[in-house]
């Protein structure tokens, strides 16, 4: 990954950046001084670049380099913010490091796609670039039902992502996921349409196998008046978003983690 980046910041034109990879394990020397600052795990893949360096920080409890699975996701953010990075590279004018967190949720004080505390930079998540601002969404704008004329439910799809408490799914307990709850407390109301997308793990209690439906296309959510947002593991990046272009009145499940977005304060 080192060497593919290397070569495309050179064939990009870019000035010459030493590119390197670094594994730190919870008992390397730079990691203890990351932790004193609040780093905490897990904190798979963080950029530190200044004026001539970008260093890219693997960040392994063990400090090994086994692959995980998911390598591949972080690598595909970074080369998404590539541009970004090197043009803050190329603008920096002394040695000061600039920190980019590629996971989820900002854990870490550094820039980040979301996060919980008020001093933290908080940038466009990579889906929104990727798609262009979800070009796709606002061209359909038009095509649309107007408000009035639609499902007058609640209408929600989405993975079940997010931490998932074992002693509460022991118990019959929903309250394990915060998705799961969702689902389960609406499941026999008229006024919600709430499934989750994913096929239901071998470790969840066979009743709970109405909780989850297919897979709809994303356009689906204009068909209703309502929608609802719920983080997983951090929040729902295109999700949240989507829902405000399709012109959804959005019940917004408050995060547990405090989580927010780039653009929640607008």
């Amino acid at each position: 990954a080192t060497e593919f980046i290397a070569d495309f910041l050179n064939r990009s034109g870019r000035r010459s950046v030493l590119v390197s990879t670094e594994i730190l394990s919870a008992d390397n020397t730079a990691f203890s001084a990351l932790w004193t600052r609040g780093w905490r795990w897990p904190w798979p893949l963080v950029v530190r670049l200044n004026a001539r360096e970008l260093r890219i920080l693997i960040g392994h409890p063990k400090g090994t380099n086994e692959p995980t699975k998911d390598e591949s996701v972080y690598l595909h953010r970074f080369l998404v913010l590539s541009q970004l990075l090197f043009e803050c590279a190329a603008a920096a004018r002394d040695s000061k490091n600039l920190l980019f967190h590629l996971a989820d949720d900002g854990k870490t004080p550094a820039i980040s796609f979301c996060g919980s505390k008020p001093d933290t930079p908080l940038i466009p998540d990579t889906e929104f670039l990727v798609f262009n601002g979800y070009a796709s969404v606002r061209n359909a704008a038009s095509t649309f039902a107007p408000w009035a004329a639609r499902d007058a439910r609640f209408y929600w799809r989405g993975q079940l992502s997010g931490k998932t408490e074992a002693e509460k799914v022991a118990g019959l307990d929903t309250r394990a996921n915060a998705r799961l709850h969702l689902c389960d407390l609406v499941q026999h109301h008229p006024f919600f349409n709430c499934k989750i997308t994913t096929s239901p793990p071998p470790s969840l209690p066979d009743q709970w196998g109405t909780l989850f439906g297919q897979p709809e296309p994303l356009h689906q959510i204009a068909a209703y008046r309502f929608s609802i947002d719920i983080d997983g593991w951090a929040n729902a990046w295109r999700g949240m978003f989507t829902k405000l272009l399709m012109g959804t009145t959005v019940l917004k499940v408050t995060s547990q983690k405090g989580l927010r977005q780039w653009y929640y304060n607008r």
